[in-house]
């Protein structure tokens, strides 16, 4: 189904005002998801609801200069973003490959959506049944 990711409210706001490129670093250069699967735009800092969501156009694994060779302004960062990303974590070497998702049919959900479940910086599958719960919910 897709990928729930958490991220400061203020930068899922871009993907709604055009941005359609999301990038992040992962522990290994693979993913289950694919062309179809859907991203889940969690807001942390305390807010702990799904704001929205984007069906994944496109997956790939890119170096950080790649991505903004190739996608600029598309990018939810600004190159400087992307570069301070790269080097926030100082083991971390500045070829290392990140996830790209292109995205389309970016949606807000009308009502943010409360996330029930653990969550992590690293991300969390999100499943059938899980999405399907957390609607219940709603």
């Amino acid at each position: 189904m897709g990928v729930v990711y958490a991220l400061p409210s203020h930068m899922i706001q871009r993907f709604f005002e055009g941005k359609d490129v999301f990038v992040k670093f992962t522990g290994q250069p693979s993913t289950r998801l694919v062309k179809g699967h859907r991203l889940f735009f969690y807001a942390s800092h305390g807010q702990k609801h799904l704001l929205g969501e984007a069906t994944i156009e496109k997956v790939d694994f890119l170096t950080p200069r790649q991505v903004i060779d190739q996608f600029g302004s598309r990018l939810f960062l600004s190159s400087d973003e992307v570069r301070q990303y790269v080097h926030r974590q100082h083991s971390r070497k500045p070829d290392k490959s990140m996830l790209v998702l292109e995205l389309r049919e970016r949606r807000r959900y009308r009502k943010p959506i409360k996330f029930t479940e653990h969550m992590t910086m690293a991300g969390r599958y999100m499943t059938r049944n899980l999405y399907n719960k957390l609607k219940q919910g709603h």
